[in-house]
Formats: structure tokens, sequence, C-alpha cells
């Protein structure tokens, strides 16, 4: 039950600024792991199934975000997060249509795959922090937790 002082699940949803960020967070996510399934597909046709190179797929797009998250919060506290957001959407574009590049002219190889991927998640881990940070600026003191459930 709400207490009168709790501003309830979706009072984030209120605040300009939020339904924008919780909706490109969702997209965001959305791509990255529509980006590990297409990985470890391209990886299984390529390596006739092979399930530990199926596995480094995930292994390279999670252990990057494991060891750049907690120093990319630190940088979000330094920088300019708008900034920081906007150059790891770039490199992650940049990266994917290198991917894109090398898959259309069949030189795409299960190194290649695999450093792209890597790379793809070291501009995700870049961002993840700056989009938590945000949530403060965004909302009400009291809705933080509720900002922060819903992101």
């Amino acid at each position: 039950m709400e207490s009168e002082h709790s501003p309830g699940l979706l009072a984030p949803f209120r605040r300009p600024g939020f339904p924008a960020l919780w909706l490109s967070s969702v997209l965001s996510l959305t791509a990255f792991w529509m980006t590990e399934v297409a990985g470890a597909w391209q990886m299984r046709l390529m390596t006739d199934a092979d399930p530990f190179m199926v596995a480094a797929v995930l292994s390279f797009l999670q252990f990057p975000v494991f060891l750049l998250v907690i120093p990319a919060g630190v940088i979000a506290d330094l920088a300019d997060r708008r900034k920081l957001m906007l150059y790891g959407h770039v490199w992650v574009c940049l990266i994917m249509l290198g991917l894109t590049l090398l898959t259309s002219a069949g030189a795409m190889t299960p190194a290649w795959l695999l450093i792209g991927l890597g790379l793809v998640a070291v501009g995700q881990a870049l961002r993840m922090p700056s989009i938590g940070t945000l949530i403060p600026d965004l909302v009400a003191t009291g809705e933080i937790p509720a900002a922060v459930s819903l992101n």
C-alpha cells in the first residue's frame, strides 16, 4: 500500500525528460540484446555451432562491461555526461558499421566478430553510468527510487 509521501511507481513519467530517457534506455538495451543474439547466431553459422565460440560471443559482450562500468562511472562524474553518452553512441555506431561492412564484403571471421563485439561492449559500458546519473536531474528526490526501478 502506498503511503501519503510515496509518489507511486509511475510518477517519474510525469516529469518532462524522464519518458525520453526511459524510452532511449529501453531501445538501447533492446538493441544490445539483439546484438548478443545476432552475434551468437553469426558465430554459430561461421563455426559449425562450436559451443566454445558461441559462448565466447557473450563473454566478449559482457566482460568489457564488467571491467569498465565502474571506471566509466568515475568518468561520468568528471566529464559532461551528455557528451559521454553521445561519444558512446557514435563509437557503437562506427563499430557496428565496420562489422556490417566486413560481413557485406564476405571478410567476417570469428576473430573479427569477437573483436568488434568486444568494442561494442566498451561503448555500452561507457554509456551506462551516464544514463544512471541523469535520473536525479530529471525527477524529484522522492521519485528517485521509482525512477531507478523503472530504468
